[in-house]
C-alpha cells in the first residue's frame, strides 16, 4: 500500500505598501521565460528567470521529522536527491518568520506544508525613474537614485564595485536584521548556490577594498555622475514540481508517493522595497591596472542585464528567496 505525501507551500514576497498589490496568481505554464528552483543547487537553464524560495525545503524538513529521520528516497531521481540532501534552508528565518507543519492521516498519508510572508519595506523609498531603463535594449520600469538625488541616499550601500559590468547593490530595508542583495555579475553561473558563494566572497573583497582610502570612491553615490537603476519587478505564480510529484520515499518501512508538490511565490520589487509572502577561491592579481581605472569616475550601476536578487537576513548565507533574472518577462512595462 502506497501512502500519498501531500506539499502545500505559499511563498509571499511583496512590496511594501498598501495600495500596492500583487497581480492574480497565474500558473507557471503560462510563462515560457521563467522556471522554479526547489534549491539554490540546481542548475539554471539559458535564457530563462529561475525563482527558489525556501518554503518547500521546510515541508520537506517536517516530512523527515515524521519519519524520526527514518526516510529513503529513489536517488535515480535528481532533484528528489537535491531536495533530500540540501542544506539551504538552515539558518534562513527565525520562528515566527515562517510557519511549517506536517500531519499524519488516519491512512498514514502525511501533508506537510509550509509558508512565510515577509515585508522588507526600505528605510528611505527611493525614485521612480520610470522606462528610463532599458534591459537588453527593451524599456523597463525601473527605480533607482542618481548622483543628484541627495534625498535618497539612506537606502543603498554598494557593497563591490569593479566596474560597471560586475557590481554588488544592497538595499537596506527598515528591518536592520534582513537585507536585499543585487549581484550584476559579468560571467555565467551553473546554479545559483555558486552565485551566491561568488557574491560572498566579492563582499569580503569590497570590505578590504573600502579599507583603502584611495579606493573608497567605489563605495557611495559621490562622484558628479553615479547612478543606481534597478528594473521593477511584480508577479505571482503558482507551480507543481512534476519533476518529484510520483516519486516513492520508504519512511520507516512503509512505501510512500509524493501525491503533489505545489507551491506559489508572490514577488514584488520596487522603489519600496521588496516583501515575501508565501569551495571558491577569491580571485587576486598582481598585476598593475591602468592609473585611469582607479581614478575616481562615475559609476553606471544599472541593473541591464541579467543579474541576482537575494533576500536573507544578514548573518545568513542562505537566502529564503532568490531570483536569477534573465529576462523581461518579470518585469513591469509601459
Amino acid at each position: 500500500m502506497k501512502f500519498h505525501i501531500l506539499f502545500l507551500i505559499s511563498v509571499l514576497a511583496a512590496g511594501c505598501a498598501g495600495e500596492r498589490e500583487f497581480p492574480a496568481v497565474k500558473k507557471l505554464s503560462e510563462y515560457k521565460q521563467t522556471e522554479f528552483a526547489a534549491t539554490p543547487q540546481e542548475k539554471l537553464i539559458s535564457g530563462k528567470n529561475t525563482v527558489y524560495s525556501v518554503p518547500l525545503l521546510l515541508a520537506w524538513q517536517e516530512v523527515k521529522k515524521e519519519s524520526g529521520g527514518d526516510v529513503k528516497i529513489d536517488e535515480s531521481n535528481p532533484s528528489l536527491e537535491s531536495l533530500n540532501s540540501s542544506t539551504s534552508w538552515k539558518n534562513t528565518l527565525e520562528k515566527g518568520e515562517y510557519q511549517s507543519s506536517a500531519t499524519v492521516d488516519s491512512d498514514g498519508s502525511i501533508k506537510a506544508q509550509a509558508e512565510l510572508s515577509k515585508a522588507l519595506p526600505l528605510k528611505q523609498p527611493l525614485k521612480d525613474y520610470g522606462t528610463e531603463l532599458k534591459f537588453d535594449g527593451e524599456a523597463v520600469k525601473s527605480f533607482g537614485l542618481k548622483y543628484t538625488d541627495y534625498d535618497f541616499f539612506g537606502s543603498t550601500r554598494i557593497l563591490y564595485y569593479k566596474d560597471d559590468t560586475e557590481f554588488i547593490v544592497k538595499l537596506i530595508p527598515e528591518d536592520p536584521e534582513h537585507e536585499i542583495l543585487l549581484y550584476m555579475p559579468n560571467k555565467k553561473y551553473a546554479t545559483m548556490q555558486h552565485m551566491l558563494d561568488a557574491m560572498a566572497e566579492k563582499i569580503e573583497a569590497g570590505k578590504t577594498e573600502f579599507k583603502q582610502y584611495e579606493k573608497r570612491w567605489k563605495f557611495g553615490i559621490e562622484v558628479e555622475g553615479d547612478e543606481i537603476l534597478i528594473p521593477k519587478i511584480n508577479f505571482n505564480i503558482e507551480t507543481n514540481y512534476t519533476n518529484i510529484e510520483g516519486s516513492t520515499l520508504d519512511i520507516k518501512g512503509k512505501k510512500h508517493m509524493i501525491e503533489e508538490a505545489w507551491q506559489r511565490t508572490a514577488f514584488m520589487l520596487d522603489e519600496l522595497g521588496a516583501e515575501v509572502e508565501s569551495e571558491a577561491e577569491m580571485e587576486t592579481t598582481t598585476e598593475e591596472m591602468p592609473v585611469v581605472e582607479e581614478k575616481p569616475h562615475p559609476k553606471k550601476l544599472r541593473f541591464d542585464k541579467p543579474f541576482f536578487v537575494v533576500l536573507k537576513r544578514n548573518e545568513s548565507h542562505n537566502p529564503y528567496f532568490a531570483m536569477w533574472v534573465e529576462n523581461t518577462e518579470l518585469m513591469l512595462k509601459q
